[in-house]
C-alpha cells in the first residue's frame, strides 16, 4: 500500500521512550502537554508509560528535555492499519528553567504558527 504522507510539521522533536527513541511532529504545545504525532513502529507506546521529550530550539540548538509520561495514545487516521499516532504527552517537571524554556518556544512559536497554543 501507499505510505501516508508525513502530517505537516509544526515543530519537531524526539520521544524518548523505553523501546528507543522515535522523531515526533509536535502538533500542539501548552505548559502542561504536548500533542504528538510519530510513525507507527512495531512497538506501540503504552498509555502511561514514562518518556522523555527532547525539544530543539533556537539558532544555538539548545535543546530541553522534559519530562513526562503518554496520557492518551490514537490512532491519526480512521484505519486499523494507519501508519501514524497521534500521542498527548504530558508534562511531569515542576523545574522553572523547563517551564520557562516551554513559555519562550510557545511564543515563539505561536508568533512563527508553529504551534496551536493552549492544547
Amino acid at each position: 500500500r501507499p505510505a501516508t504522507p508525513a502530517p505537516t510539521g509544526r515543530g519537531q522533536g524526539q520521544l524518548r521512550l523505553a523501546g528507543g527513541m522515535q522523531p515526533c511532529v509536535i502538533k500542539a504545545l501548552s505548559l502542561k502537554e504536548a500533542l504528538l504525532v510519530v510513525r507507527r513502529g512495531e512497538a506501540l507506546p503504552q498509555v502511561l508509560e514514562g518518556a522523555v521529550l527532547d525539544l530543539e530550539q533556537g539558532e544555538n540548538a539548545e535543546v530541553a528535555r522534559l519530562n513526562g509520561y503518554l496520557h492518551a495514545v490514537a490512532a491519526l487516521e480512521p484505519k486499523p492499519d494507519s501508519d501514524w499516532l497521534q500521542l498527548t504527552f504530558k508534562f511531569v517537571d515542576q523545574d522553572a528553567q523547563k517551564l520557562d524554556y516551554l513559555s519562550r518556544l510557545i511564543a515563539r512559536g505561536t508568533a512563527q504558527k508553529h504551534f496551536t497554543p493552549g492544547a
